[in-house]
């Protein structure tokens, strides 16, 4: 019964990612009046390609694509896109009507 009632110290651990959203990259490039290279665009669009065929694969679809929900991680020729956000929809088993699902 003590081991119950002890308190046991947890962490949670998360990847830091920087420069952040695209929203916050976007919204810093148009401060300093400068465009994405051609190169990151292609190379960043692929990113998100890849991960929405993937996610459609799985048979989810992500009900809030934006930019906000778009992490980039490194900077120049090693950034990378991720999608993030915790709404996602699936076919449920019993219809074949979307279902809310948090992941």
């Amino acid at each position: 019964m003590a081991a119950c009632t002890k308190e046991i110290p947890f962490l949670i651990v998360t990847e830091l990612i920087e420069p952040g959203s695209l929203a916050n990259m976007l919204r810093a490039n148009r401060l300093n009046q400068a465009l994405l290279p051609l190169a990151d665009v292609k190379r960043l669009s692929c990113h998100i390609l890849i991960a929405l065929v993937y996610l459609h694969a799985l048979k989810f679809v992500h009900r809030d694509l934006k930019p906000g929900n778009i992490l980039i991680s490194g900077e120049g020729k090693y950034s990378r896109a991720k999608i993030a956000g915790k709404y996602f929809a699936s076919p449920s088993p019993f219809t074949d009507t979307p279902s809310h699902q948090n992941v």
